[in-house]
């Protein structure tokens, strides 16, 4: 069981590392006006993403299940794994398609930014 226990803490520190790797060059994305540099930003936030975050996410899933199970917990009858289900659901639906969808959108600005081709709107 302490094996167990000292893999999900481990696994638990991986996605923690994920989350900050993930969302500090958002945050910065978001603060800086220059569109390479925010190019940079989420396209760096990306590869942590998958690299780190995602790799996280995984592990909790199954060794805190794992643990559950060789500890012999009622996965229903605490409310444990109901706020866990929802902690996920958070992070995989919220938090993940976030990252998905700023750096592709990034790129492009970037290049027409570089080209003098950036489109302020309507005139």
């Amino acid at each position: 069981m302490t094996v167990f226990r000292l893999l999900h803490l481990l696994a638990l520190l991986w996605l923690m590392t994920g989350v900050g790797a993930v969302i500090v060059p958002t945050w910065r994305a978001w603060a800086t006006k220059d569109l390479e540099v925010r190019a940079v930003l989420l396209s760096e936030a990306q590869q942590n993403e998958s690299r780190w975050l995602l790799p996280g996410v995984i592990g909790v899933v199954f060794t805190g299940f794992g643990w559950a199970a060789a500890e012999n917990m009622n996965f229903f009858g605490t409310g444990w794994l109901l706020a866990k289900m929802i902690i996920y659901a958070i992070d995989i639906f919220i938090f993940l398609p976030h990252g998905r969808r700023a750096a592709p959108c990034a790129l492009p600005c970037a290049a027409g930014a570089e080209a003098g081709r950036v489109d302020r709107g309507a005139p």
